[in-house]
């Protein structure tokens, strides 16, 4: 049998130097160099991922921006009639308090660049901002790299208007005309989907349930808004007069003056004496309807029903005329 062949055997004839050498010519493999990975600093708590750097929103939990607007998120059949009823109209009065508070911070910076008003000037009526700023800072730590920090530096200010835009509160004026403008919604668009007294008042609940979040987590407690009462709808009476009446004033009261002098000095028959009733009724009864006036006429032609009113009518008529104000009454 032929002896296996072996390295140690073929290197058997070299010398060491001559080992050593192509030991040393032999390069070894190159390992791919992969690029370092950049390392996010993450706070020194955890928790703090979960908080928010803004105050909260009522519509924080039902809503998504959508371009430049906030729609609902909540699918109208995964919740009762009621919620999404809710969840509309809180989305309605965030948005137009949003534009207002907007246009009112824009007027502030405006006085305060003209002037040497503190940009601060509103900051004791509202709660301190600066546990969002705490929160904001431990998120996002300044960083010790110049360009970085130049960065950081352009974004915290960014955050901060932000923050100031947000918490900016509203003066007398701008709060006035918010209530005025969420009463026309109200009545021109919830009056086409609410259709009782009772989805009516609701509407208002809500909005006064709006006004109080933002007290609860904007406001101090002696600054606070005042909260929208709930108006009084009152039924309004056909048998009343319209404006046609009010707007065509001055000739009534030329009409009246003239029938009341021509009642007191002239004598009457029946028939004038029914003529003049229906004219009261009218004039002063505020009844406009065609079916009671006729059954008042026939009532009235009945012999002891007419002796009664021709009796009184005199007394009746008197004390009109003293009554300056008798339009108000109808």
């Amino acid at each position: 049998m032929k002896p296996l062949k072996s390295k140690s055997n073929n290197d058997s004839h070299k010398s060491l130097k001559e080992l050593s050498k192509s030991q040393q010519t032999q390069k070894p493999k190159r390992k791919n160099k992969s690029k370092p990975r950049e390392v996010t600093k993450q706070p020194n708590n955890p928790s703090i991922i979960n908080k928010s750097i803004f105050p909260p929103k009522i519509t924080a939990g039902f809503t998504q921006i959508k371009g430049s607007k906030n729609v609902l998120s909540v699918n109208q059949n995964d919740v009762s009639k009621l919620i999404y009823q809710k969840y509309e109209l809180l989305n309605i009065f965030q948005t137009l308090w949003d534009d207002i508070q907007k246009q009112s911070f824009q007027e502030f910076q405006n006085l305060v660049n003209q002037t040497d008003i503190d940009n601060s000037f509103y900051d004791y009526k509202i709660l301190s901002t600066k546990k969002y700023q705490e929160i904001y800072l431990e998120k996002y730590p300044k960083p010790t790299d110049d360009i970085k920090l130049k960065r950081w530096k352009v974004t915290y200010a960014d955050y901060l208007v932000q923050l100031a835009l947000m918490t900016h509160p509203l003066d007398e004026q701008h709060f006035e005309a918010f209530l005025k403008q969420a009463k026309k919604l109200i009545h021109q668009v919830c009056s086409k989907i609410y259709t009782s007294m009772a989805q009516f008042r609701y509407a208002w609940e809500v909005l006064t349930k709006f006004v109080s979040y933002y007290n609860t987590f904007y406001m101090q407690s002696e600054y606070a808004y005042p909260l929208p009462s709930v108006p009084v709808l009152v039924k309004e009476n056909p048998l009343t007069i319209d404006e046609n009446w009010v707007k065509n004033g001055k000739l009534f009261n030329k009409i009246t003056k003239a029938m009341m002098a021509d009642w007191v000095t002239a004598n009457k028959d029946q028939n004038q004496s029914l003529a003049s009733l229906v004219f009261s009724l009218i004039a002063f009864g505020g009844i406009n309807d065609k079916e009671l006036l006729s059954a008042l006429v026939i009532t009235a032609s009945l012999k002891t029903f007419l002796v009664l009113i021709i009796n009184t009518l005199s007394t009746f008529l008197c004390l009109l005329v003293t009554l300056k104000h008798y339009m108000s009454n109808i």
